[in-house]
């Protein structure tokens, strides 16, 4: 008998598995050779799978299994576990990929964000008076903010010096160390040389993206009287309006 049912969504175009007890790891290919070579995006969902407790050779044997899955360039997988426990342990059953193509969640509602965001970053700019805001989503990188800025000089609302309001909650930075090292000292530079005295305020929401963002700061001396990073919208608002 099966232990898993697959669920075919239209919008976004995503292969839902709900897989349920009694379960083992082998169920995880069964259930992708179900699917087949279909170009969707995958939820592979194990909350209701809670206490797992796979040997060290299922969890070898499984790796490789799932590093011997077709997957066409732009497919995604999420795993949603049901505990920090069971997360863990997929993490090591698709070690062997980028978190870029497979990662895991305790949220399925940040799985599937993350699944509908592109692989490349994607900006855009909403034109206000008092500061311009900027959302990014998906794996952002140097050309990404290349492209954005030049997105909003030309937004009519933009004028020079005008605040802005970089939203990174949807957004991750590329894996590459080195472009990431390119991307600090380039906006360093750019600031010094074009926004020197005006505010830009930087809103994530995760632990992990606010320690990288305030290390590319500090390595390369972003002036904290300019740029600020920030948890809370409402703060990071309130600060690029407050008095100089």
């Amino acid at each position: 008998m099966s232990t898993w049912r697959i669920t075919h969504e239209q919008e976004p175009d995503l292969v839902v598995v709900d897989f349920a007890q009694p379960f083992n790891f082998e169920n995880i290919d069964f259930a992708a050779q179900d699917i087949g070579d279909s170009d969707s995006s995958r939820l592979f969902n194990f909350v209701d799978c809670t206490g797992l407790s796979p040997t060290t050779t299922e969890l070898l044997s499984m790796g490789k299994k799932a590093a011997a899955w077709s997957l066409a360039d732009q497919t995604r997988i999420a795993f949603v576990a049901g505990s920090q426990t069971d997360a863990g342990l997929l993490r090591i059953v698709i070690s062997r990929f980028s978190e870029q193509v497979m990662k895991v969640f305790l949220s399925a509602t940040e799985a599937r964000r993350w699944l509908s965001a592109r692989d490349t970053g994607v900006s855009e700019v909403i034109g206000r008076s008092d500061h311009l805001p900027v959302r990014l989503r998906g794996t952002i990188n140097l050309d990404d903010v290349l492209q954005t800025q030049q997105n909003i000089r030309q937004q009519p609302e933009y004028y020079p010096g005008q605040p802005l309001l970089w939203d990174l909650r949807e957004a991750s930075l590329t894996e590459s160390l080195a472009e990431v090292q390119d991307l600090a000292v380039f906006i360093a530079g750019n600031h010094n040389r074009d926004r020197s005295g005006y505010r830009s305020a930087i809103l994530v929401d995760s632990h992990i993206m606010d320690l990288l963002i305030r290390e590319m700061a500090k390595v390369s001396e972003w002036p904290s009287e300019d740029i600020r990073v920030f948890r809370s919208y409402k703060e990071a608002v309130g600060w690029l309006g407050a008095p100089e």
